[in-house]
């Protein structure tokens, strides 16, 4: 789940009763003491991610309706921790069953849908769809590629696969719901991150030989363990890794310069070297690509001799 306490926000009536006025609000807002989070909440100003203040956005937005509306789709996936488009947390998304169709206002999206109690759970006081629940309706909404990372995401915190497949054998009038079931299917919890597993589907989709993941090399003649990649075709003499965005940024929070993480990455390529593999590294932007990502790991391929 989203490390950080639950969202301390407040209605506009909870500052009437403490003797605040107009005037003073509108101060403690611009002098950002206090952040307007939507209409009639406030919480207490400060820094944050944009995941961080999608949250506050969510629990805002179900506080200011009937309980019987729950955080669901891209928002309850952001409350589990589950990596989602940036581009998505603009948007809260909420479900409630009612005769009404689904529809989007001021920043909502209200989908209608039947939520049985199994499948929500409390999270920062708050009603959400369950892990499960959550990444059956993101693989269904989503593109197959982010269904995939959210479903590898949720298998990493020990979603119960019988219940993700329940989802969709319960599903089959639901739309996209055989997408939801080729997810699954290719899903796993061994990609740990989202770039890995952009990088699974690429990697598919390009028709190259699938490779094995979180691969051990390990130096020749029983010399212990060197590295573990990303990826690793061991038949062919090949290891892979995804680069995050922020691989090569100064981190001052664990004392890293970008130059040490760039020697770091080249000792540690020269001992995978030495222990007989070829290393081969792409990015993000490479790892959405499949023709690109494809096209690069033939190469690689095709320099150790292999013919694919």
């Amino acid at each position: 789940m989203v490390c950080m306490d639950t969202p301390d926000i407040r209605s506009l009536q909870a500052f009437w009763d403490e003797g605040w006025t107009p005037k003073e609000l509108r101060a403690a807002i611009a002098e950002g003491s206090l952040e307007r989070i939507r209409r009639g909440r406030l919480a207490p100003g400060a820094t944050r991610t944009p995941t961080e203040q999608h949250v506050l956005a969510a629990v805002a937005a179900w506080q200011s309706r009937s309980p019987d509306h729950a955080i669901s789709h891209t928002s309850a996936a952001v409350l589990h921790g589950l990596p989602v488009r940036s581009s998505s947390l603009t948007t809260v998304e909420l479900t409630r069953w009612s005769n009404t169709h689904g529809k989007t206002s001021s920043g909502v999206r209200l989908h209608r849908a039947k939520l049985p109690d199994d499948e929500v759970v409390i999270l920062h006081g708050v009603r959400v769809t369950s892990l499960e629940r959550t990444v059956a309706d993101l693989a269904r909404q989503e593109s197959y590629g982010w269904g995939v990372v959210a479903a590898d995401a949720a298998l990493r915190l020990d979603a119960d696969r019988a219940l993700l497949t329940d989802h969709v054998d319960r599903g089959t009038r639901k739309r996209n719901n055989a997408r939801l079931r080729q997810v699954l299917a290719f899903a796993s919890p061994d990609a740990e991150s989202a770039a890995e597993s952009w990088s699974r589907v690429s990697i598919a989709r390009a028709g190259l030989p699938m490779p094995e993941l979180q691969f051990q090399v390990h130096i020749p003649e029983g010399g212990g363990w060197a590295a573990t990649c990303d990826f690793g075709w061991p038949e062919h003499g090949i290891v892979g890794e995804v680069d995050g965005k922020l691989k090569y940024t100064d981190d001052e929070r664990r004392g890293r310069q970008a130059a040490d993480v760039v020697m770091q990455e080249k000792d540690r390529d020269a001992a995978i070297i030495a222990c007989g593999y070829t290393p081969v590294h792409w990015d993000w932007k490479m790892a959405l690509n499949h023709t690109r990502l494809g096209a690069h790991l033939r190469d690689v391929f095709a320099g150790r001799g292999v013919q694919l």
